[in-house]
């Protein structure tokens, strides 16, 4: 047997190997390819509406800042909703005012409450504006001597604008009794029934005087790491079950967020801190893109200056 005779046979044995070798790989292969070209696509299209999002809240600032969108806002729900369309894609947009909490009743000490409200409560980066503070006071006990509470910074009190009524029986003055915080008036239940000016009864101080002067009814105005703050010592020797009405008028331009309020009460022996009421929401905007099988949101505030500051940007659903 010569070489060449013995080594017949050898190349198809070896092509036979490759080819078994090969059937074991090309599948492998296959699926990763088939699988890194899926995620190329879903990675693709992820991009695609991640980039769509970003178009449609940059198209709702534009709506914010140029074309009016604000004075669409519905007043009941607090947001103005349309469709934003880029290419063959329409998605729903939704522009909302963020919900402000407070304006409810508090307990201050035993059966005495505090509600406090402020009008307007949100407000566009366009400036001063002036605010009205309408506070009511529900005492089953006067047994309170001050309240105070300190004012968002930007906002100084409008001297001279502290009216009230009150302290007076519930039977003519319900603590909910309408008032009409603008031209300061509220509505007496009976003895007359109709509605009574209110009365500006508060002598203004920097320092609270030593001794005080009884029966007088003294705001003190007070300056706090850039904040002001406003004490109010009326004359609460009452026999209770009364209603008492306080309405002032604060000036300012306030940057983005949402202020709420801090009141406390002192009783003559110890401070009484309620939780936060009332508030301001300073350009403010919750913007949420429908984009069918997640849904965006984005909330962003406005300085008066007109800069933009993106607070949060999530994928919610």
């Amino acid at each position: 047997m010569t070489r060449q005779e013995g080594q017949k046979g050898q190349a198809l044995i070896l092509a036979l190997i490759f080819l078994a070798v090969g059937g074991l790989m090309i599948v492998p292969a296959l699926t990763y390819t088939t699988t890194g070209l899926h995620s190329q696509r879903i990675s693709e299209e992820y991009l695609s509406d991640q980039d769509a999002a970003d178009a449609a809240v940059m198209d709702a600032i534009w709506r914010i800042l140029e074309q009016g969108a604000l004075t669409q806002i519905n007043p009941e729900t607090g947001t103005y909703a349309y469709d934003f369309e880029l290419g063959l894609e329409r998605w729903g947009v939704t522009i909302e005012i963020p919900s402000i909490g407070g304006s409810d009743w508090q307990t201050i000490k035993g059966n005495n409450r505090c509600k406090i409200e402020v009008f307007p409560n949100w407000l566009e980066a366009q400036g001063e504006e002036t605010f009205y503070y309408v506070v009511r006071l529900d005492m089953v006990q006067w047994d309170l001597t001050e309240f105070s509470f300190g004012l968002p910074m930007g906002l100084e009190y409008d001297a001279g604008t502290a009216v009230s009524a009150g302290p007076e029986s519930q039977s003519r003055i319900e603590p909910d009794a309408d008032i009409d915080h603008v031209n300061s008036l509220y509505y007496r239940q009976k003895q007359p029934k109709d509605w009574q000016p209110m009365e500006a009864r508060f002598e203004e101080v920097e320092q609270m005087p030593d001794p005080l002067v009884e029966g007088a009814w003294y705001l003190l105005k007070e300056w706090e790491n850039g904040h002001q703050k406003l004490t109010w010592k009326p004359d609460f020797s009452a026999t209770g079950n009364d209603t008492f009405f306080l309405v002032f008028q604060a000036t300012g331009t306030l940057d983005w967020g949402i202020h709420y309020i801090l009141p406390e009460f002192t009783d003559g022996v110890e401070v009484i801190p309620l939780e936060s009421t009332a508030g301001i929401a300073s350009a403010m905007y919750n913007i949420i893109i429908d984009a069918g099988e997640q849904t965006i949101s984005a909330v962003i505030g406005i300085t008066p200056e007109g800069e933009i500051k993106l607070i949060s940007y999530q994928v919610v659903t």
